[in-house]
């Protein structure tokens, strides 16, 4: 039985690397053909052929995320995450579908929720799906100690996939169509890594990352809650693991060996018996904490929304009707329509309370009962105090 498998899910195929518990090197590969639609039988082929294994780390390929730098204010990487999850429209090009989002330093990734939920559930079938990561992360893992880089790869539909990785971690990801521009665009083709083919690295990458920090992954909510939980009875298990052996240690130099064993029996016992509702407290602990963080960063940064409001009716014109306004942190948006719209930006930089303010797009003209109006989009920050 294998302890870890990364599997990376690409247009047609499934590829799967196998590591033992200890080390990373891998101990077996395959891949099975792939149907979005119809995941269940691409996991009874790998599972067929790899047997057993106990936690799975999934790498979702350029052909099903959306990928883009951003620039996001400085928080822990949950909160960052969550001003992803937000409003996913702001980021990605998507309209109303349930979006999933991950985040690895400036570079966001999104993909499809119930997509992804569908694949998972066909997956835990087989072994408990303990990670999901876009597929270019898990790649940069395992090419970034050779060396900075970009690195080219085929996708569906003779596209092309670029990633660029500096100082050891992702840089940058790109997606181009197939186009006879799109040929000659510099990068150096994967190559094969300790004897691991080139189309089977991302999912050696899947596997290494399986124990890493949940906070930036492509993970649902519901799942990454099962996730934490895991890793705490996890810990639990191995630091009763690790008492029984120093008290097996201690027995072993001790002459009433007898008497020993007997009250180590006992013990184990006691522990085994307490060790499920003890987990279980710690991880709904460990669960509390993290809510708690992240309402903490949120309530930290985020200006008194009707504060904000009442100065903007102080320094808008009159003639400016806002039609809608939306926050994130100190974030603004407003759109609206005004007889003047050019009359707003000098009348929000003139006041304290406000920076950075800015047209988001080109105003437009029109006519209304016989008047003229502009209809405007702009963004500006609330400083703290408004």
């Amino acid at each position: 039985m294998s302890d870890r498998v990364g599997i990376e899910i690409t247009r047609t195929h499934v590829h799967a690397v196998t590591l033992a518990a200890w080390g990373s090197r891998p101990r077996a590969t395959a891949d099975a053909p792939w149907d979005g639609d119809h995941p269940a039988a691409a996991v009874a082929a790998l599972a067929g052929r790899l047997g057993r294994v106990g936690r799975i780390g999934l790498a979702l390929g350029l052909d099903y995320i959306h990928a883009k730098e951003v620039d996001l204010p400085p928080a822990p990487p949950r909160v960052r995450r969550q001003m992803l999850a937000v409003e996913p429209d702001r980021f990605f090009p998507v309209l109303e579908e349930r979006v999933v989002v991950g985040l690895d330093g400036s570079i966001a990734f999104g993909a499809e929720q119930t997509m992804l939920d569908r694949w998972i559930e066909a997956f835990e079938t087989w072994a408990p799906v303990e990670s999901v990561e876009a597929a270019p992360v898990a790649l940069a893992r395992v090419v970034a100690p050779a060396g900075d880089g970009s690195f080219t790869f085929g996708l569906a539909d003779d596209a092309l996939g670029i990633v660029d990785v500096r100082a050891g971690g992702l840089a940058g990801v790109r997606h181009l169509a197939s186009s006879p521009a799109n040929v000659g665009v510099a990068g150096h083709a994967l190559p094969s890594i300790r004897g691991v083919a080139p189309e089977s690295l991302a999912a050696w990458g899947a596997a290494l990352g399986v124990d890493g920090s949940i906070d930036g992954m492509m993970v649902p909510d519901r799942l990454r809650e099962t996730i934490a939980r895991r890793r705490t009875r996890r810990v639990a298990g191995a630091a009763a693991a690790c008492a029984l052996a120093l008290a097996f240690a201690i027995w072993a130099v001790d002459r009433s060996r007898d008497d020993v064993l007997a009250r180590l029996e006992a013990d184990q016992a006691a522990l085994e018996s307490r060790a499920a509702p003890a987990a279980a407290l710690q991880a709904r602990l460990v669960l509390m904490d993290r809510e708690e963080a992240v309402a903490g960063s949120v309530s930290a940064t985020r200006m008194d929304p009707l504060r904000v409001i009442a100065a903007l009716g102080e320094r808008l014109p009159r003639d400016v009707t806002v039609l809608s306004a939306r926050a994130i942190g100190d974030e603004w948006r407003i759109d609206g329509t005004a007889t003047n719209a050019a009359a707003i930006l000098p009348a929000l930089d003139g006041d304290q309370r406000f920076a950075d303010a800015r047209f988001l797009a080109a105003t437009a003209r029109y006519r209304e009962g016989g008047r003229t109006y502009e209809s405007f989009s702009l963004t500006f920050r609330a400083k703290p105090g408004t």
